[in-house]
């Protein structure tokens, strides 16, 4: 019996070697279902994790459009008004700058005419001094003087005075 006893226990032994191998086989290929599965989870969470990103990045380049033409549209409204202020101060400087070419060209004649009668009262004057250097014409110059100081004095020719 001792005998029997040992091929028990051998055959359970045996048996018990088999059971562990068995479920160290089958834990090994569920652990490596589970690790497939696992990489296919983490391969398909990458994939969604570059698709979320290339969402985002077209929702952010579309937001950043949008509020660029946001951005110009009141940097236009800002802008606007300025440009046309600064288009009325351009015609103004226009029209001022041509006024005062105006005046200059008015300004120079008025110049050149006061020059021309300068130059010709100049040469009167000096005529003037010439005859009234001539005694006789000096003579007829003071009579004629001092009829126009005695009719300014309110006396009438040949009835208060005669020459």
């Amino acid at each position: 019996m001792s005998h029997m006893n040992a091929l028990a226990a051998l055959g359970m032994l045996l048996a018990l070697a088999a059971g562990t191998a068995l479920g160290w086989l089958l834990h090994a290929a569920r652990s490596g279902d589970r690790a497939a599965r696992a990489e296919a989870q983490l391969a398909a969470l990458r994939e969604n994790e570059a698709l979320l990103r290339q969402s985002l990045g077209a929702v952010s380049e579309d937001s950043a459009r949008r509020h660029s033409g946001a951005i110009g549209e009141q940097i236009s409204r800002l802008v606007g008004p300025l440009h046309e202020a600064v288009g009325a101060l351009a015609d103004q400087v226009d029209h001022v700058e041509r006024n005062r070419v105006h005046a200059y060209v008015g300004l120079s004649e008025q110049v050149e005419g006061m020059h021309r009668t300068s130059q010709m009262l100049s040469a009167q004057t000096n005529r003037l001094v010439t005859a009234l250097r001539a005694p006789q014409i000096r003579g007829r110059w003071g009579e004629i003087q001092l009829e126009r100081v005695v009719e300014l004095a309110g006396m009438v020719r040949h009835c208060d005075f005669d020459t």
